[in-house]
């Protein structure tokens, strides 16, 4: 069974909250489009709590936040606006809201992804996380999703991947032997047949080659096993000379 890995960095974490205006002057995905004011995790809850209550309280003010994930085209955007309020969000809302939105059909993946993501976290986090694989943990948290949900975050991951990293992050995903290339089709193989609704990133997605990265994968993984051996040999060389 291969587990979808989040693409590294693009669930890191904004801590990007809006301008300082009123309340009831701002849109929820201004709430991270502040580039140049940065706020602690207490002060994003007293600010999100501030907007919630403005608007009559969390159910007046939920819709308004889902339309916000919505209106957010861009991946690492949306998922940075989605991590914001699934953490930070006051009275326990955060996880709630993020559960909700599985049922939401255009942000499913999202919510699926993020959800993901965060199991494995957690799965790292009770076990220790170091000397440990982020892909078990992954391959965890899988274990509650059906297969079509698994194949929307393999979607969602590989088009996050794509917006942020480009070709080399698909590559790194690769690997350097057959066996990471073969599981990489596989996953590009599920991630076109998913139905994700962004059929514009699985257009793109599906012009991959994946011939041609599986053979920049293994030269790359020729010069790094040629680099090892001349490390190793050279090692042995300055052994001798001091004996």
């Amino acid at each position: 069974m291969w587990s979808v890995r989040p693409a590294a960095g693009a669930i890191a974490h904004p801590q990007r909250l809006g301008h300082r205006r009123p309340p009831r002057c701002r849109r929820p995905d201004a709430l991270c489009r502040a580039p140049g004011r940065k706020y602690d995790p207490a002060s994003a809850r007293a600010e999100l709590a501030e907007w919630i209550a403005a608007r009559g309280g969390w159910n007046s003010a939920r819709p308004a936040f889902t339309e916000a994930l919505r209106r957010t085209r861009l991946h690492s955007r949306r998922h940075a606006l989605l991590r914001l309020l699934a953490e930070e969000l006051p009275d326990g809302h955060g996880p709630e809201f993020l559960r909700t939105l599985r049922y939401e059909e255009e942000l499913r993946p999202s919510a699926l992804f993020m959800a993901q993501a965060q199991a494995a976290a957690a799965a790292l986090s009770a076990q220790g996380s170091a000397g440990r694989d982020a892909a078990d943990a992954a391959a965890r948290a899988d274990e509650d999703l059906d297969d079509r949900e698994i194949a929307l975050t393999a979607a969602e991951s590989l088009l996050l991947m794509r917006e942020t990293g480009g070709e080399e992050a698909l590559l790194e995903q690769v690997g350097h032997s057959s066996g990471d290339a073969a599981a990489f089709a596989t996953m590009l193989d599920v991630a076109l047949a998913s139905g994700h609704p962004d059929q514009a990133g699985l257009e793109r997605l599906s012009r991959i080659d994946v011939a041609a990265l599986r053979r920049r994968a293994a030269r790359l993984g020729r010069l790094r096993a040629d680099a090892a051996r001349r490390h190793r040999s050279g090692g042995t060389r300055k052994r001798k000379k001091r004996r």
